[in-house]
């Protein structure tokens, strides 16, 4: 059974697990005290939300929910860094998140909600955005610093 509910200062380590799987597939390093950073900064925010999933009791997905106002006044739902376990993908547990994910957004009375898409991932993940009702927007480009 799947079971989305809000992060827990218990549930660091299952999702440092999910995070190194992401940054994995986006071919980054992984930063465990950034991650650390994020985490204590993301639960003292009531813009921000991250949710984990829990299948048979194990946490095997998280998301996270951010509200933002843009620069003419729109509020935007940003649904980010969606990721299951490897072991655990095609069980619903993505869709199940966005659709909590969905759902605290609109009753937030956001007027957009927007998912950014990374190349590396998306074979996979653009099918199921567009499944929940997503449209392709906008290109995004991005040049990384290598720092020295």
């Amino acid at each position: 059974m799947i079971k989305i509910r809000d992060y827990q200062k218990g549930d660091f380590e299952a999702t440092k697990k999910l995070m190194r799987q992401l940054v994995k597939l986006y071919k980054t390093d992984f930063d465990e005290k950034a991650w650390d950073m994020t985490l204590r900064q993301r639960t003292f925010s009531p813009q921000q939300r991250t949710l984990v999933a829990e299948y048979d009791g194990k946490i095997v997905g998280m998301c996270f929910v951010d509200v933002k106002w843009n620069e003419i006044g729109f509020i935007i739902g940003n649904i980010k860094n969606v990721i299951v376990d490897e072991n655990y993908r095609q069980k619903g547990i993505a869709t199940e998140l966005l659709k909590v994910a969905n759902d605290i957004l609109i009753e937030m009375g956001v007027d957009k909600i927007q998912i950014n898409v990374n190349l590396a991932v998306k074979d996979h993940a653009i099918p199921l955005f567009e499944k929940m009702g997503f449209k392709r927007e906008y290109i995004a480009m991005a040049k990384v610093i290598k720092k020295k």
